[in-house]
């Protein structure tokens, strides 16, 4: 049950309806940055364009007066208040009015392979490059000049004190770990974090001069004392990526993760407690204004917290999401839905107005949602050790617990079946697995002994068959027809290459449905047979 997988579902449910309404949906967006300038207007930019926020994320503007809204990313506020973005065709846009007009600052410049936008307290920016450079600006991005850095490189850049600067990969590791330049940029000198093969996420400097990295060896948080000279492991808890590092007024800090959520230091960095309460999803950025209010980016929404981060509101009341990964309607008629980047919505009126399911959850990313005939609700979550697994909610959503052991597998797909055993299609270790005591205990079904058996959707056909597709390798759907405990591969084409099983869809007339991606073709395939024997069944049109 992805994104993309719910035309499949869809193909299937046309054939018993022929009316269709449409539901409002989760209110949620999808905001991959944000930033705030020094009268605290929030700036963001989501799947639909950059907006502006007059009143500290309350209500939501579209700056689009000369600014595309797509293909945004790198958005930065410089001290005077300015503007920054990249927009498509590796085009650097800026603002001198608060968003309301933009002009494009190429020039003749090519800035092809640029990845992030800094700026110092003297107005001078910093654009991270690709091929061994960074560029510099000193007259408010009109032109601009390279230096040279022993690096492949740069997407991050922190600000240091006075003429310091630091700069980190993200992309892929380079010998050094990291570069500094204590003269405003002009040259560069690498670090080196002790660690081999590091790429890192986030730098931030504090008022201190303590500089803070978030690392990819082991998802570690590691900070320097002495200019990054060396290097000590801050104990941040469970492994996950720290994306953004920030500080309050009086110093406390803030790190934002993917998977994790938002945690707090009170004493530089030597212990945390998380912060996410209310956050029902990733925290991908974050920032302060001036009053200390935190703002979180996220997959699913702009969060918003005026307690030092002791409760989390969502922002958004505007925006429908585009992106639905899975849908649910319960036994009770209560629909739920998996947003953008993994994040649950409950409806309890039919789908009229949608609420947020955080109670347990917070840190997850979900991939799946199922339901048994005792009205239990699993779903399946991945990519974020510690919080990976299947949950288990026997309140109708209200609260869920872990129910496999803790960050023990990245489950990608759920099925349950009549006798109520539940089938996870499990990504790492690659394989199935399985509870036939209603989540309590689980074992493997189905081991992969290669990158090719991981499974990304399940299905339960006519006669209690089990249905899986393979992720990545060959054009297979595996099927079990003693519930899990021996499986038989299907070919649904006969064509060469790789191919991804997006969705699978079974009715009780023996015909199942599958939409396979991942090929120069994407196409549905179709069985009448109960997945014996398989057709095209694409009806002219293929999916993007």
């Amino acid at each position: 049950m992805r994104i993309i997988a719910l035309l499949g579902l869809m193909i299937s449910l046309t054939l018993r309806a022929q009316v269709w309404e449409p539901l409002g949906g989760p209110l949620a967006v999808e905001v991959w940055e944000v930033k705030v300038n020094s009268i605290d207007m929030v700036f963001f930019i989501t799947e639909k364009g950059l907006f502006r926020s007059l009143d500290n994320g309350n209500t939501w503007e579209l700056l689009d007066n000369g600014l595309p809204t797509t293909g945004l990313s790198d958005l930065l506020v410089a001290p005077n208040d300015h503007v920054f973005l990249f927009g498509p065709g590796n085009l650097l846009y800026k603002s001198v009015d608060d968003g309301l007009s933009w002009t494009v600052l190429n020039n003749g410049q090519t800035f092809f392979g640029g990845q992030c936008l800094a700026a110092n307290a003297l107005g001078a920016l910093f654009m991270g490059m690709n091929g061994m450079q960074i560029k510099r600006s000193y007259d408010d991005g009109d032109t601009w000049i390279s230096t040279a850095i022993p690096a492949m490189g740069v997407d991050v850049i922190a600000i240091g004190q006075g003429d310091t600067l630091y700069a980190a990969e993200d992309a892929s590791p380079f010998t050094g770990s990291a570069l500094r330049s204590v003269d405003g940029g002009n040259s560069w000198a690498g670090l080196n974090y002790g660690l081999p093969s590091v790429n890192t996420h986030s730098l931030f400097v504090n008022a201190l001069g303590h500089v803070f990295a978030g690392i990819s060896q082991g998802s570690r948080f590691i900070r320097s004392m002495d200019g990054g000279m060396t290097w000590v492991e801050l104990d941040i808890g469970p492994t996950f990526i720290v994306s953004s590092i920030v500080s309050t007024s009086n110093g406390d800090l803030y790190i934002g993760s993917h998977y994790g959520g938002v945690l707090l230091s009170t004493d530089n960095g030597d212990t945390w407690t998380k912060v996410n309460d209310g956050m029902n999803a990733l925290a991908i950025q974050l920032v302060v204004n001036s009053s200390d209010h935190l703002f979180a980016a996220s997959g699913v929404d702009l969060f918003r917290s005026t307690n030092g981060g002791l409760s989390w509101n969502g922002l958004n009341d505007t925006f429908v999401l585009s992106k639905i990964g899975g849908l649910l309607a319960n036994s009770s008629n209560h629909y739920f839905a998996i947003a953008g980047w993994g994040g649950l919505y409950r409806s309890l009126d039919a789908g009229v107005s949608w609420q947020a399911v955080v109670n347990g959850l917070q840190g997850t990313l979900i991939r799946d949602i199922a339901e048994n005939s005792s009205s239990d609700l699993f779903v399946s979550t991945g990519y974020g050790a510690p919080y990976m697994g299947i949950y288990r909610s026997m309140d109708n959503g209200n609260s869920w617990d872990l129910v496999t052991d803790t960050g023990s597998m990245m489950v990608n797909s759920l099925a349950v079946s009549s006798n109520g055993h539940v089938f996870g299609g499990v990504d790492w270790p690659a394989g199935i697995t399985k509870s036939e005591d209603n989540g309590n205990t689980w074992f493997t079904a189905f081991e992969g002994v290669n990158p090719c058996y991981t499974f990304d959707e399940m299905a339960i056909g006519t006669n209690g068959r089990v249905f899986a597709g393979v992720a990545g390798c060959g054009n297979k759907v595996y099927t079990s027809d003693d519930s899990g405990t021996t499986w038989v591969a299907r070919s649904i084409s006969s064509e060469i290459g790789g191919a991804w099983i997006r969705s699978l869809s079974t009715r009780p007339d023996s015909t199942v449905l599958a939409m396979r991606s991942m090929t120069a073709a994407p196409r549905v395939f179709r069985s009448r047979n109960n997945g014996l024997t398989w057709q095209s069944a694409t009806f002219g049109f293929l999916i993007p």
